[in-house]
């Protein structure tokens, strides 16, 4: 079998009868998203499904080149194509030769007549990685399933020549040289996130990373929180999310997924993080010292609050919370980062009420069991750096303290950890107390030196945002 974004499968492979297995009940509708590697899924997953006696269609919403000979036949037109073999269907060809997808909302009235429909859903000029533009990905209507992939082979390699749109990825993670772990969680993540705001319940998302065995060993380290798909031994991806409940009130269900070896027996579990952590973004507050409109303040061409919100879209943390109150402005920019927005009527109270807040949205939500701890931001502290939360999360989940916290030369500074103990108490809190109070109350402190002094350095007037104006320009 092959390692690389294009290419064929052979079609009795295990990698292939275990996508098959993962599918939702029939009919299905499946999207296929993401990076290189969509086309050679497309092809060789239906005709596993049509060898098996499924009746299959494989099409398009976008634009894809004509199938190859052993692939599909090709079917254009307005009818849809019998269901007795396999056809890739599309309206026409265009000028460069690529087969014209059909029209979204067509997807969902074709049930009856396949078992299975196949769409290649978004496109990546065949580099393993992608960051959506505007309107992407395409799915089709009534889609079931969403397989986002990405390919392990992008690691070490430049960013610019594996990541397809990478000049938007700034809006939503930090952007290294090479891609690396911290990279490959962010854009992960961020799949995740653009995919649930883009369906209704009942829809499966898994995320496959696809390379071989010895490809994952050489990437993978215990701080790898991702997704596995081994087209070698047939893994599951680690996470998959399905998305179920009523459509105002969504509720995200994560299974572990199994790994197999060739043989199919069970061979033990992909590395995982071991506690779950939420990001709190704190923003909330009128900003009276400042004058009103603070976390909307441009820094470096960015409003104050998206350097926050960006510097948690750039670690796994297993959900994302940003609370507002004051300023009406905040929300929308909460969610253009694809952070859940949570609002405190009784903003003018105090901090304290913002952290109940947070805290009860965590309860209301469902999956507070499933939750080991908070880490609270404030949205106006725009200088923390991410290999300072990385370390400050490491610490945490070594130690598995009640309340942790960075110092910079002795001083205690954000963001601050508590743990599920802690929420019932900080529930409680009311006014301007904050986190402070529950100092003594739970004693298990963890105090972590960093050498940034950003865990320090706030936003709270004009003239602070001019000196963080003044340290940047200097960096």
């Amino acid at each position: 079998m092959r390692d690389s974004c294009t290419g064929s499968y052979d079609v009795k492979s295990k990698w292939v009868a275990t996508a098959a297995r993962l599918l939702s009940p029939f009919p299905a509708i499946v999207a296929l998203v993401g990076g290189g590697g969509k086309t050679t899924l497309l092809y060789a997953l239906g005709r596993y499904l049509h060898q098996s006696g499924k009746r299959v269609l494989l099409s398009t919403t976008t634009k894809m080149y004509p199938p190859e000979a052993g692939q599909a036949s090709l079917w254009l037109g307005s009818e849809p194509p019998p269901g007795d073999s396999l056809y890739l269907w599309g309206r026409g060809i265009s000028p460069e030769g690529k087969v014209e997808g059909l029209d979204a909302g067509l997807f969902s009235t074709l049930t009856n007549d396949y078992d299975v429909i196949l769409v290649e859903a978004d496109g990546s000029r065949g580099l393993p990685l992608k960051v959506w533009g505007q309107g992407e990905p395409v799915l089709p209507s009534g889609v079931t399933d969403i397989f986002c992939l990405a390919s392990l082979q992008a690691f070490g390699k430049p960013v610019q020549d594996v990541l397809h749109r990478a000049e938007l990825a700034d809006e939503f993670f930090a952007l290294p040289e090479q891609v690396d772990l911290e990279l490959w969680n962010a854009l992960r993540q961020y799949h995740e996130r653009t995919l649930r705001q883009l369906v209704d319940y009942g829809v499966t998302i898994r995320l496959i990373d696809r390379g071989s065995p010895a490809l994952w060993r050489k990437v993978c380290d215990e701080s790898y929180s991702a997704y596995l798909w081994s087209e070698a031994d047939g893994c599951f991806p680690q996470k998959s999310i399905r998305i179920t409940g009523k459509k105002n009130k969504q509720r995200f269900e994560v299974s572990k997924a199994k790994r197999f070896s060739r043989r199919g027996d069970s061979k033990g579990k992909v590395t995982k993080q071991d506690i779950s952590i939420v990001a709190v973004v704190l923003a909330a507050g009128r900003a009276s010292r400042f004058g009103g409109g603070k976390l909307r303040a441009s820094l470096a061409g960015r409003p104050l609050l998206a350097w926050t919100l960006r510097l948690v879209n750039s670690i796994p943390f297993s959900s994302r919370l940003v609370v507002t109150g004051a300023d009406s402005d905040v929300e929308e920019l909460a969610k253009k980062y694809g952070h859940t927005v949570v609002m405190n009527q009784d903003w003018q109270k105090g901090m304290g009420t913002s952290l109940a807040t947070a805290i009860q949205a965590l309860q209301s939500s469902g999956n507070e069991a499933n939750i080991d701890g908070v880490l609270f931001f404030l949205g106006d502290m725009p200088l923390i750096r991410r290999k300072t939360v990385s370390y400050l999360l490491q610490q945490i989940r070594s130690t598995k303290p009640d309340i942790a916290y960075p110092t910079f030369r002795g001083k205690k500074g954000h963001p601050v950890y508590f743990h599920r103990q802690c929420f019932p108490a900080l529930f409680s809190l009311a006014g301007d107390e904050g986190g402070r109070q529950l100092m003594a109350q739970f004693p298990d402190h963890l105090a972590v030196p960093v050498d940034d002094e950003g865990v320090l350095t706030d936003v709270d007037s004009q003239k602070a945002l001019e000196a963080v104006r003044v340290r940047l320009n200097s960096q």
